[in-house]
Order: C-alpha cells, then sequence, then structure tokens
C-alpha cells in the first residue's frame, strides 16, 4: 500500500537517532527493520509505512506524531516568553527566509549562546525540510581539526582521505543542512573557509556562536541579551 508523505520524517529521524547516540544499524535492529531501510528514510527517498514509524517510535521512545500535530509545527508553538526564548525565535525566523544562509549568534555569555544553539537544533529539524546537526569547535586552530570536528558531526569517515576538508565539501554539496559551530570564538584560522562552503554547498547554512559577528557579506546577526549582572 503506498503511503502519504509525511513531511519533516526524515530529518526527524536523523535528529532523534543521533540524540539517543544510535547508529543507523542499531536502530534498525531497535526496530526490526534492514539498516538500508533507516539510510534511505533518513535520505527521505523512502516514505515509512503506519507499521514501521511506530516501531521506529517505540524503538526511540519519542512519537512523530506529538512532535508534528497535524498542521502544527512544533516551532510555531514556542513562545518567545523569555528574551532568550525571542532570540531563537529570531534564528528560526530567518532561517526560513530566502538568501539567509550565514547567521552569527553573539553575546557576551558562552553559556547562553550554547543553550540558544541546543535549542534551535532541536526545534530546526521539526520547522524546516533539512537536516541540523551541531559541531563544538572552541579551541580548534586550524582548518584541518576543524574539518575532522565537522567529519564527526556529519558521521563522516575521513579516517583515510588526504583532504578532509574537500571531503566534508564533497558531502554537503548536494544535502540541505543547518551546520551549528559552537564556540567559533576561539577559532585562530582565518574565516575564508565559510564562505567556500556557502559556495560549494549551495542549499547548506550555517549558524556560528561567538561573542561578536565576523563582519563578512552576507552574514546576518542575531545578538543574544546580557547576563544580569550580581545583585548588591
Amino acid at each position: 500500500m503506498k503511503t502519504s508523505p509525511q513531511p519533516g520524517f526524515a530529518a526527524w529521524l536523523r535528529f532523534q537517532r543521533r540524540q539517543h547516540d544510535l547508529t543507523q544499524g542499531q536502530l534498525a535492529r531497535a526496530a526490526g527493520c534492514a539498516e538500508i531501510t533507516i539510510r534511505k528514510l533518513e535520505a527521505g527517498t523512502l516514505q515509512p509505512s503506519s507499521t514501521l514509524t511506530t516501531a521506529l517510535e517505540a524503538a526511540l521512545g519519542v512519537s512523530f506524531a506529538v512532535d508534528h500535530p497535524a498542521g502544527t509545527p512544533p516551532s510555531d508553538s514556542y513562545e518567545a516568553s523569555t528574551p532568550e526564548a525571542s532570540v531563537v525565535l529570531s534564528v528560526l525566523n530567518a532561517l526560513a527566509r530566502p538568501g539567509t544562509r550565514l547567521i552569527s549568534l553573539t553575546g557576551s555569555s558562552a553559556g547562553l549562546r550554547t543553550a540558544a544553539a541546543r535549542s534551535i537544533l532541536s526545534r530546526a529539524h521539526a520547522r524546516h525540510a533539512y537536516d541540523a546537526v551541531i559541531a563544538d569547535v572552541p579551541g580548534i586552530a586550524s582548518q584541518r581539526e576543524l574539518a575532522h570536528r565537522l567529519a564527526d558531526a556529519l558521521e563522516l569517515d575521513v579516517s583515510t582521505v588526504a583532504d578532509p576538508f574537500e571531503a566534508v565539501i564533497a558531502h554537503l554539496r548536494t544535502r540541505q543542512v543547518l551546520l551549528i559551530l559552537d564556540g567559533f570564538d576561539t577559532l585562530t584560522a582565518d574565516h575564508a573557509w565559510v564562505s567556500r562552503l556557502l559556495q560549494a554547498a549551495p542549499e547548506l547554512r550555517i549558524l556560528l556562536t561567538l561573542p561578536e559577528r565576523l563582519h563578512v557579506y552576507g552574514e546576518h546577526e542575531v545578538r543574544l541579551p546580557a547576563e544580569p549582572g550580581p545583585l548588591t
């Protein structure tokens, strides 16, 4: 029987599997299906039957229907009740605008930036059709180190390639991905690779968390409020 498309299922499945720290093979075994089935589901080339959806929900302990109530994306009901929540909503809205591909989430507090990035990660997969991954990059001082960190976040094996950065570019070239780089402020190399990634992968979007914006072409800044000072 032909099944109806389920918008956002591929991104939801990838996100939930990674949240549970499962490989595609482990999830397949838990759900009683073939690993190739999980690969096709996550690539969006296969629509799950109701039976398979139920099996995957049971294996993950979460419900796709609850995350995606009919006609109402979950992020639409996310209330901007605090300044931090308002910033998260601003980023999600910016991502929905055509042409917005590089967002710098700035602010003096590394803790607030990380918390906002994690919140954006958890909501972006539901609101948008593309995948969302996060890479922690504090302390990275070279493009090669960065390439390995990106490959880990993308679950890409670059252990045997001569140029891991080129491998990352090739992987992203035809994919719709939101790439969140948290802790960008300690990178010491130049930022030419940002433009290089965006030029090579037309469906890629990048979210950086850092104290101040880069001041590069096409950058959209969303600034977090300052943390309240100590009471005196």
